[in-house]
């Protein structure tokens, strides 16, 4: 897989964690019309739920990305996976995204993160 679009998509993953990022109009262009999340909960959470829920962080979530790869779907479609370790918490995750490169930029369709035992 492409060097540079890793090394995109994982900073883009790591924008999620930091509260400059997370403006409503960064997350507007960021996220997918469509977008949507399962959450640890269950919960299915839309595009403006979301949004809002991120443009509340205050301060940066210490979240650590591990093992993280990239597998093409399609031309303009791909799938990231990881593991992330929240250090405030202490919770483990394993995580992944679909992204797609739509007018020029790529945005995140989809997320879901499943906790994992340590």
């Amino acid at each position: 897989m492409d060097t540079q679009l890793h090394d995109l998509l994982l900073q883009y993953e790591k924008d999620f964690f930091s509260a400059a990022f997370c403006t409503i109009a960064n997350m507007a262009k960021r996220l997918a019309v469509g977008y949507y999340e399962y959450g640890a909960s269950g919960y299915i959470h839309t595009r403006d739920e979301t949004i809002a829920a991120l443009s509340t962080i205050q301060h940066d979530r210490l979240i650590e990305i591990n093992d993280f790869s990239i597998q093409q779907l399609c031309t303009d479609t791909v799938a990231v996976h990881y593991r992330t370790f929240e250090h405030d918490s202490g919770r483990h995750a394993l995580r992944t995204s679909i992204w797609c490169y739509q007018e020029g930029e790529w945005r995140i369709l989809f997320h879901q993160g499943t906790p994992i035992p340590a």
